[in-house]
């Protein structure tokens, strides 16, 4: 048997009876992880579950955004009360890492022109969350005669690009065939407060399957399961079909906030 080092040099000296005692007490944990529900279980992990003899990816019951939220505040309180003598860290999320260094941080300039004289410019976090948070955006592509052609859809925020898809006979595809020159715009209907925001970019296909299906995912953690699709051969495939996936990487974006000291943000990337 061969001796372990480091963090695992007890299990050299260990019988065989006391090592199979071990892996049994580790299977049971990593079945109690397995067999969790709602706040109880943190992650999703199958690759940790597949350690397993037996074979199973099990569905979760989760919960809806107010109530994991809800969770989440309670976990976070209860480790003031039982560790509060621990550091605390602002350390961003592996996600949150991985976004900020996909897009380097654009500067921000405000229009003066089109501003009040209580304007600043706004911040590109600020603006990336309200493009990651919305749920309607507006799409424009350009026909093949010349003229505009403009549309309502849904659309995620993923590794500092917006992202939709299409299905392959819609007007929309067509147009990017053409030309991928389109601008994305979301906001609100009011004249008094929010923030407007424009993003300018090429559309390009996405294919890679490992992206496609992060993309999946968020699209179900966004929109709910009306909205999960499979990836298979480059496309989201749904009941209703196969659609393309495009990615829109900003190269300019504008910002308009609303309400007496608004004013208009232009971010250059």
């Amino acid at each position: 048997m061969t001796t372990g080092s480091g963090l695992d040099a007890d299990l050299g000296p260990m019988t065989r009876e006391q090592i199979i005692e071990e892996a049994v007490k580790l299977r049971d944990g990593i079945r109690a992880h397995r067999d969790s529900t709602l706040h109880e279980l943190c992650w999703h992990h199958p690759a940790l579950w597949g350690l397993l003899p037996e074979k199973t990816d099990p569905i979760p019951e989760v919960p809806d955004w107010p109530q994991f939220l809800e969770g989440c505040l309670r976990y976070r309180r209860s480790l003031d009360e039982q560790l509060p003598d621990a550091p605390r860290t602002n350390r961003p999320t592996k996600d949150e890492k991985e976004d900020e260094m996909t897009v380097e941080t654009p500067m921000a300039e405000l229009g003066k022109q089109f501003s009040s004289l209580r304007a600043t410019p706004t911040p590109w976090a600020e603006a990336r969350e309200h493009l990651a948070k919305a749920e309607v955006y507006w799409l424009s592509t350009v026909r093949p005669d010349g003229r505009p052609h403009v549309t309502p859809l849904i659309a995620v925020w993923l590794d500092g690009a917006l992202h939709f898809c299409t299905g392959e006979s819609e007007r929309k595809n067509k147009n990017l065939a053409r030309n991928p020159r389109v601008v994305l715009t979301t906001g609100c209907n009011s004249l008094s407060e929010g923030l407007d925001l424009v993003v300018e970019g090429d559309a390009a296909p996405v294919s890679d399957e490992a992206k496609l299906q992060r993309l999946a995912d968020t699209y179900v953690s966004k929109y709910g399961e009306d909205w999960r699709f499979t990836v298979r051969d480059g496309l989201f495939r749904h009941s209703e079909g196969a659609a393309i996936v495009y990615e829109v990487r900003p190269e300019t974006a504008f910002g308009f906030a609303k309400g007496e000291s608004g004013g208009q943000t232009r971010w250059r990337f």
